[in-house]
Formats: structure tokens, sequence, C-alpha cells
């Protein structure tokens, strides 16, 4: 018996190595919702595994209501998050910069005010995302601006 002992030593030593090199890969978390899928580290919005083609700030917008969607994120909390300003905003930034980049999030996403699926005004506070989101940990090579497709607003290819 003792070969297989070494047999059982030897496989143990493999497995260890094995799950000790697939621990130390780098992760990273992705948000998927419908056909949507939302890379906060890479700043992209995936949609059927294309990038879809919207303004960083809404998609810094967009990562801070999907990783605070079990609440209203309020007006002046985007403003700081994605802005990064205090509460006196010297740059001016205004509300009206986050309710054009929702209203372009809401395009991307095919929501309308009347039938909102993704994103919901909570009038005089804020908004919320109202999705249901799967988080799924992947390899950080694993998705990519070098290997997705871009598209547009309307689904088509755009050429590089």
């Amino acid at each position: 018996m003792p070969n297989g002992s070494k047999v059982l030593s030897e496989f143990l030593t493999k497995n260890e190595a094995v799950m000790s090199a697939s621990m130390s890969r780098e992760t990273k978390l992705l948000y998927e919702f419908g056909v949507f899928c939302l890379d906060p580290d890479e700043l992209l919005l995936f949609k059927e595994q294309r990038v879809v083609r919207v303004a960083p700030r809404a998609v810094e917008i967009l990562v801070v209501l999907a990783e605070h969607r079990d609440r209203v994120v309020e007006k002046q909390e985007l403003l700081n998050r994605v802005w990064g300003r205090p509460e006196a905003n010297p740059d001016g930034v205004k509300e009206g910069n986050i309710a054009q980049h929702i209203h372009d999030l809401r395009n991307v996403l095919g929501d309308t005010r009347q039938a909102s699926r993704f994103i919901v005004n909570v009038h005089g506070r804020g908004y919320q995302f109202v999705a249901q989101v799967t988080e799924r940990i992947v390899e950080k090579q694993g998705l990519g601006r070098a290997r997705a497709p871009i598209v547009d607003q309307t689904d088509e290819v755009a050429p590089r």
C-alpha cells in the first residue's frame, strides 16, 4: 500500500498547486441584468457581449445605482460620487447633468419614463436601479475593450 500513499500524495500536491494558482488569479465583479453586463472596473456596459457606446459619466452613474440598488440614491450623492464634488459643488455641476445622463442611460437600456425596467426616478429624491441583478466574478482578462465589438445605441456595429 505504500505505492497508493505515494500516488495520493502526488495527487494532493498537484491539486493544491492548481487551487493555489486559480486563487491567485485576479478577478473582478460584473453586474448582469437582462441582456446587459456592467463592468465597473473598466467602466464598460455590454449588451449581448458587445460594448455599448455611452458617456463615461453615465456609466459611472449606472455603477453607483447598480451597487446601491437596494435603496434610492439621492441626487446629491450622485453628484458627490460621480463628479467628486463637495456639497457646495464649486464647478457648477447641476442636477440637470444627472438628468441628461439618466435620459441617455434609459435610451441605451430601452427604458422610458412610462416603462422603467431598470432605472426609476423617485420624485424629489433621486434614482433607484430596480432590475434584478446577478453578480458574477470573472478573471480580469475575461472581458475587455480589445476583444468586444462596439455598438451604438441602435445596436449597429460601429466601424473602428
